[in-house]
């Protein structure tokens, strides 16, 4: 299930916006598609009777395809499910929260990062790259030749413990824009050197020498897998989440903090000011950053906007509730702005339960009901 949040490259010639994206539904060769699911596999439903009719056929029609590979298609099309957001905080089948008391009820909701989806031009080769340089494991890999497009996930540990990523492939698409805003990702590592030179030595590309940082005594590194991705080395002791950051580029930081504190129920962990280099970073999680994946947001000065390219997809999060979660980050994206992108309910087919939404930067978050993920993860 680690697919729900999977989101499909779009031709080169796409943005990445979430409105130009395609979705991609497999079926199987001879058999027809539900009514309410068109060529692509997306939803022309409005209305929630609609979303019970079409989860019945979409069901028996697509029988034959596995729990993942519903869950993945449904993530990568861009339907919405109308549902009244004052109906969203009790829409759910735990006790209901006043819509009200919904902000409070974030701060209690039991999240952690689940993945961090993006795409790639050679999977076997970025495969192959993090397995041999960076240590990660390759959890999954598929390949659906019928829809043009592979994917994998990758990680130091499994899917409903760690932080991973899901790297996808579409046939034919070899590069991609990552754009200005996407930083980077995070590796902590008991010996920077070490692991650098490692990296050199099968062909990567450093663009950081290892040392401390300026002002600082903790060592880091730079390097770049061969899509161009930049991974951020940064000694440590040992880690139970080695896969430790995702940097994402800002332009208000106050603003950011607010929305991922109140939308995203996540805790601000520190700040740091650098007037000198003219930046400020911002570090918020779930848990200690020692111990955990956190989201590094940077903002340098004077600079509000960034080009997001069509190569980093989604981050993303469990929660207990995504009924209570949408009714949340509806109130915060009316003070602070972003939008939710789908509507909370469970995807047709199957019963696991999302729901997603942008930030005030255009970043994409994708919540997945806990209980549903793991149980995906049994399939």
């Amino acid at each position: 299930m680690a697919a729900a949040a999977a989101l499909l490259s779009p031709p080169p010639a796409l943005t990445s916006s979430s409105s130009s994206l395609p979705s991609i539904l497999p079926t199987a060769r001879g058999r027809s598609r539900p009514n309410c699911l068109n060529r692509t596999g997306q939803l022309s439903l409005r209305t929630s009777a609609a979303v019970d009719s079409c989860s019945s056929a979409a069901a028996a029609s697509m029988s034959s395809f596995s729990r993942r590979d519903l869950l993945f298609s449904a993530l990568t099309s861009s339907f919405v499910f109308t549902l009244p957001i004052s109906d969203m905080a009790s829409s759910t089948g735990t006790e209901s929260v006043p819509s009200e008391n919904v902000l409070e009820w974030v701060k209690q909701d039991r999240r952690r990062f689940l993945h961090a989806v993006y795409r790639v031009g050679d999977l076997d080769r970025t495969i192959k790259f993090y397995t041999e340089c960076f240590g990660m494991k390759l959890l999954r890999k598929r390949d659906i030749p019928e829809e043009n497009y592979s994917n994998a996930f990758l990680g130091f540990g499994p899917e409903d413990t760690h932080f991973v990523v899901e790297l996808t492939y579409n046939y034919g698409v070899d590069k991609y824009d990552i754009g200005s805003g996407f930083g980077h990702f995070a590796i902590a590592s008991e010996d920077v050197y070490k692991l650098v030179e490692d990296i050199r030595a099968k062909g990567g590309k450093v663009t950081r020498e290892p040392g401390p940082v300026k002002g600082g005594t903790t060592v880091i590194a730079f390097v770049q897998d061969p899509d161009g991705y930049t991974f951020e080395l940064i000694q440590r002791g040992p880690t139970p989440e080695p896969l430790c950051q995702i940097m994402l580029r800002v332009g208000d930081l106050e603003r950011s903090i607010k929305f991922y504190e109140k939308a995203c129920g996540m805790k601000l962990l520190r700040t740091k000011d650098n007037p000198d280099y003219k930046y400020k970073i911002a570090m918020m999680g779930y848990a200690d950053e020692y111990e955990t994946t956190v989201l590094e947001l940077t903002y340098n000065y004077g600079v509000s906007e960034y080009t997001k390219g069509n190569a980093y997809a989604q981050v993303a999060i469990s929660t207990d509730d995504v009924y209570k979660s949408a009714a949340a980050v509806d109130l915060v994206t009316k003070d602070l702005g972003g939008k939710i992108t789908r509507q909370p309910g469970p995807i047709p087919g199957i019963n696991t339960k999302i729901t997603s939404f942008l930030d005030p930067d255009g970043w994409k978050v994708v919540l997945v009901d806990h209980s549903d993920f793991l149980k995906e993860l049994e399939k």
